[in-house]
């Protein structure tokens, strides 16, 4: 079942192979079209970036940072909204939703890791399945 009435695809940009595992497996039962990248070049190289509507990003990635992908993103995507995650704390999260946001992006989410499904489900406006 569809968690609302119109599909949305959903990037994960995390270079962890465990955690992408984890955030896909956390978003498998909703039959949500989902898409894992290993990093920022990968997604922004990506033929199909504009069709996500949401982008989960951790801020730490090997071949840039959160900071310079929201940037970079900013360049080449619009209608999108952004979930922030990090290990490295508030600041850094709270210092991430500011830039996008004044970039024009929508923060759904800012999640410490290690989050919970509720928390990621929480940013994302997720409903269980088969609750209308």
């Amino acid at each position: 079942m569809k968690p609302s009435s119109e599909t949305r695809s959903i990037a994960i940009v995390e270079d962890d192979a465990t955690m992408g595992a984890l955030v896909l497996q956390m978003l498998a039962r909703y039959g949500l079209p989902t898409q894992l990248f290993t990093g920022g070049f990968a997604l922004l190289k990506s033929e199909v970036l504009s069709s996500f509507k949401t982008i989960v990003m951790d801020l730490s990635l090997p071949d840039m940072d959160g900071f310079e992908l929201i940037q970079k993103l900013s360049e080449r995507v619009s209608d999108v909204e952004l979930v922030v995650m990090t290990g490295r704390g508030n600041a850094t999260l709270e210092s991430a939703c500011m830039v996008a946001e004044g970039l024009g992006f929508r923060v759904a989410g800012a999640l410490n890791k290690p989050f919970s499904h509720l928390e990621l489900y929480l940013a994302l406006k997720l409903r269980e399945p088969g609750v209308s």
